[in-house]
């Protein structure tokens, strides 16, 4: 069974998520810290990664994508899921293309359900 880290700023559905994942005993972390994400990575031998892009300017698409292609550097193993949300076309064009060119394995957005998000993170 994969480690996941859930590295995002809502906490209420990050909770959710990690519900879901404990009952269906998935190992699984959380870090609030954007900065932390490779670290916990390396300490908790992480590897799918849950990244919650923000429509605030600190954890915006281009931050995310960047924070993913250093991820990729550091730890090029790591599975990188992508929750964005779909009103926000340029975030949604970039992400695809992010996803096209392999620097992640898949995103999903906001308004699917959080069974769907757990399961999508076991899938990777």
């Amino acid at each position: 069974m994969r480690r996941v880290l859930l590295v995002m700023e809502k906490k209420a559905l990050a909770q959710g998520i990690m519900g879901i994942l404990a009952r269906r005993a998935v190992p699984f972390h959380d870090e609030a810290n954007y900065l932390q994400m490779v670290e916990r990575v390396r300490q908790e031998a992480v590897e799918t990664v849950l990244i919650e892009v923000s429509e605030n300017e600190g954890h915006d698409i281009d931050y995310c994508l960047g924070a993913c292609e250093h991820l990729r550097m550091e730890v090029p193993e790591c599975r990188i899921l992508l929750l964005l949300p779909e009103e926000r076309e340029d975030f949604v064009e970039k992400t695809i293309e992010a996803k096209r060119s392999g620097l992640i394995h898949d995103f999903i957005f906001l308004s699917a359900g959080l069974e769907y998000m757990a399961s999508s993170l076991m899938a990777l």
